[in-house]
């Protein structure tokens, strides 16, 4: 009788030196704009205390992903995607001490931090195909799955840590007499600081000794060039549907992120730190999702996108019925781990299936639907939120992903066919 064979390591991808530098850049520069994040939100909820306003700054801060991802996937299969990075992450420090200077001088005001926030989309938008289209160059296939499931445990770190610490000092900061006296903004420093680790993030980027790929030389232009890109979707149910439902999940399922601050103050009275705390459970959640995932090996497809889909859902509806503090922390963990799961799954599934000469393209195209539905959903959600209340607002997001999971549920033969088709084409390839 043969031996077992041996349990995939949680972290075999970390054994690729660039990788490991990668993951730590990863690592540091989530972790700052995890800090920048709620600070933001709980600054903007202090000026103007509507979810409406909240849904608005989300709007305008992702709505230009959904303009630029597909310019940005061309970009990426064309050019070095390291070096692409490395310019995007230089483009947001700029953008993070921009916004420090901004808040530290007294002249914050909501269009200057809409402008601020929609660049940092924009830059985003070009920066995240690019990196997830990076990581096969780094780890190759056999490792791709553990080396993404990596990337989002770090993002769930960054989401618990950084609201974590966040919390708790904006807290302090704000009872602060002197810093009131002086007029600082605890806020600014906040952004200051995020602004700052970009530096150690660039340079461990930029230090990265990659083999440089094979570009082929097209003369196609840019838009025959997306629609070769689209059209792989159209004709592949397994790319087609699982990016649908990604588009559901980012609309109804992440936008929930904008009315933690409404539940924390009005609902369960625990004011900025609650909120951090909020969001940190939140990020618990989903790093143990990502864990899951960083368990998996192979691509497969058994239903657990449209599973961990349904684990979302409920998690949310459950959480809106909680009007108690430590319930709405534990709660707030299902939630997470399925729409963190979910997308991690869907990311690894695409990037096994699609050739090397469309990644760039089709990962665009995964960055769309989740940076650019996500901010129509935050405005949606953020609508609703102010009409309805939070709660109900969060039962009408949880439902609407329980009803894409199950009608994806019944699309599983045709995208089972699709992967075994696009798997064997690999192959022989």
């Amino acid at each position: 009788m043969s031996p077992p064979p041996p349990r995939p390591s949680l972290f075999r991808a970390l054994r690729h030196r660039n990788y490991r530098h990668y993951f730590i850049a990863l690592l540091v520069s989530n972790v700052g704009m995890w800090l920048q994040i709620p600070v933001l939100s709980w600054f903007v909820w202090s000026l103007t205390d509507s979810n409406a306003m909240m849904g608005w700054l989300n709007f305008v801060g992702r709505i230009p992903a959904l303009f630029a991802t597909p310019f940005a996937g061309v970009l990426a299969d064309r050019y070095s995607r390291q070096k692409i990075v490395v310019v995007m992450q230089t483009l947001m420090m700029v953008q993070a001490l921009a916004l420090a200077w901004l808040v530290l001088s007294g002249h914050a005001n909501m269009p200057a931090i809409f402008l601020l926030s929609s660049m940092l989309g924009l830059i985003g938008a070009f920066d995240i195909p690019a990196r997830q289209a990076f990581v096969v160059e780094m780890v190759g296939k056999e490792d791709l799955q553990n080396a993404i499931a990596l990337n989002s445990f770090a993002f769930n770190a960054a989401r618990i840590a950084g609201p974590a610490i966040a919390g708790p000092i904006l807290a302090l900061l704000v009872a602060w007499d002197t810093l009131a006296e002086r007029g600082i903004s605890p806020e600014g420093l906040f952004f200051l600081v995020n602004g700052i680790s970009f530096g150690g993030v660039i340079w461990l980027l930029a230090a990265m000794k990659v083999e440089p790929r094979v570009i082929e030389r097209r003369s196609t232009g840019v838009f025959e060039d997306i629609g070769e890109g689209l059209a792989f979707v159209r004709k592949h149910a397994a790319v087609g549907w699982v990016l649908l439902y990604m588009a559901v999940m980012a609309m109804f399922g992440y936008s929930h992120l904008i009315l933690l601050a409404s539940v924390a103050d009005d609902v369960l009275g625990r004011g900025p730190e609650g909120f951090g705390v909020l969001l940190a459970a939140s990020g618990a959640g989903a790093m143990l999702g990502a864990l899951l995932v960083a368990r998996r090996r192979g691509v497969g497809f058994g239903g657990s996108i449209p599973f961990f889909g349904l684990l979302a859902g409920a998690g949310l509806i459950a959480f809106s019925f909680s009007h108690t503090y430590w319930l709405s922390l534990v709660l707030l963990l299902p939630s997470g781990a399925g729409m963190i799961a979910q997308s991690a799954s869907t990311n690894s599934l695409l990037q096994n299936l699609v050739p090397d000469e469309l990644r760039g393209r089709v990962m665009s195209f995964f960055t769309w639907v989740f940076l650019g539905m996500f901010p129509i959903g935050c405005l949606i959600i953020g609508q609703l939120g102010e009409r309805l209340g939070p709660l109900i607002a969060l039962r009408i997001g949880g439902a609407i992903l329980l009803i894409g999971a199950t009608v994806l549920f019944t699309r599983l033969p045709a995208i089972r066919a699709s992967v075994h088709e696009l798997t064997s084409a690999r192959m022989q390839g």
